[in-house]
């Protein structure tokens, strides 16, 4: 009887569900100028994070929606959070001893040209990433019986999740970090609708494969604030600048994995993919052409992969 062994796997009236996993993120990488005789790029942020993830679900049956015995509704909630972080060095160039150079970020606010001279043999940029997501969905899901099939929901709903990605450019002297950096923080909020398949086939008596995934239609809003400090000589310049931007997105997700019942805990293994259409970040001047164009948000896009462990309790 397929929809008892779905009971077991799923619980007749409800489940909760913990996962937790590893994720790659494929993010836009950004760059920085440092200013020395060749006026060229100091380097770039590092744009392949690995980090952590976790996700909370839950799942209650709504009885009242059933249209038929075969039906099996619910109303399911689900929670996630993932964080990931990266740091990228860049030794630049080798100077003699005595000489002294224009040497600085390009002004972020577009009023010019770096300001600012120093003294040294070796000078390093320590670029460090920080990405943030979190999000909740809440969806209608409906089981159908099919024939071979362990179980086949198909699914619409409501999503929400906010991506924070945040990059330091910080310069060293001789290894002492002096006080001349770059700080850009882009916040955005996405808000969606979905739609999306889960299928579950048995491979024993205990053993589930399940495959599935889900197309989002989203509204981006995202928010940039970029600080500037170079504090040697002159002995203090202090910028900053916003930008905004929001726009249409899509994100895709797929996902598989194989589960183990031990009724009433259900334990799997399993891997997903994602493609984010938007994902804002922040492009500073790197020409001298280009040096009076104030910091502001550019576009790209992101992908990712997760690879996961899942407890499911059913009731």
């Amino acid at each position: 009887d397929v929809y008892k062994r779905q009971d077991m796997a799923f619980g007749e009236d409800g489940f909760v569900r913990l996962d937790v996993g590893k994720t790659y993120v494929n993010l836009p990488s950004e760059r920085a100028v440092i200013t020395g005789f060749f006026l060229e790029p100091y380097g770039e942020t590092e744009n392949h994070l690995w980090g952590e993830n976790i996700e909370v679900a839950g799942g209650l049956r709504l009885r009242g929606l059933d249209t038929a015995p075969e039906d099996r509704t619910r109303f399911e909630v689900a929670a996630n959070y993932l964080a990931a972080d990266a740091t990228n060095r860049e030794t630049g160039y080798l100077l003699l001893p005595g000489l002294t150079i224009p040497l600085g970020f390009f002004a972020i606010d577009g009023s010019g040209n770096a300001n600012g001279t120093i003294l040294g043999p070796v000078n390093t940029a320590e670029f460090e990433t920080r990405y943030k997501q979190w999000g909740f969905d809440l969806k209608l899901a409906r089981e159908v019986a099919v024939e071979g099939m362990e179980s086949l929901t198909l699914y619409t709903g409501l999503t929400y999740f906010n991506t924070s990605l945040s990059n330091d450019f910080d310069l060293i002297e001789d290894g002492v970090t002096i006080p001349i950096y770059l700080e850009d923080d882009i916040d955005t909020d996405y808000y969606g609708c979905m739609v999306g398949v889960d299928a579950a086939f048995p491979m024993g008596s205990e053993l589930v494969f399940d495959v599935g995934g889900r197309l989002e239609l989203l509204y981006a809003d995202a928010r940039m604030t970029a600080h500037q400090n170079l504090n040697f000589f002159p002995p203090f310049n202090m910028l900053e600048v916003d930008d905004s931007d929001d726009k249409l997105a899509g994100r895709v997700q797929a996902h598989m994995g194989l589960s183990y019942d031990l009724n009433p805990v259900v334990f799997g293994v399993g891997a997903s993919a994602s493609y984010l259409s938007y994902q804002p970040y922040a492009e500073h001047a790197t020409t001298v052409a280009d040096s009076l164009t104030p910091a502001h948000i550019e576009d790209d896009y992101m992908f990712g992969y997760t690879f996961n462990i899942s407890m499911k309790v059913a009731f």
